[in-house]
């Protein structure tokens, strides 16, 4: 795990624990406004594959399709990359960027 400069190990450890949290909160807000939006791809249960975005630090808004059940626990597992991969700097830059959101307002 990467421990951020002038941090502790662990203030560092969780900071990128609530980064992480405030992520996935993110990509379930920004899911609801696009999921519907693509109709065009199925998964291997018959459905209407959804259009996801993934905000890992490996893949920071990239799209990608998926099976509509899997957070139910019963998805086919279906996964298919909508956009091409992005390069290093591009995701440094929306990785950093992303930092800025993700800690405004809040104390340093």
């Amino acid at each position: 795990m990467e421990q951020r400069r002038g941090m502790p190990k662990s203030t560092a450890s969780t900071t990128l624990t609530s980064t992480r949290r405030r992520r996935v909160t993110m990509a379930r807000r920004l899911d609801r406004d696009v999921g519907e939006r693509w109709p065009s791809t199925m998964c291997q249960c018959g459905l209407f594959a959804r259009l996801y975005t993934s905000w890992t630090e490996q893949n920071p808004g990239r799209r990608f399709f998926g099976c509509r059940n899997y957070r139910h626990g019963r998805g086919c597992g279906f996964f298919k990359w909508h956009d091409n991969e992005m390069g290093e700097r591009a995701k440094d830059v929306i990785n950093e960027l992303l930092g800025h959101v993700e800690t405004c307002g809040e104390p340093e």
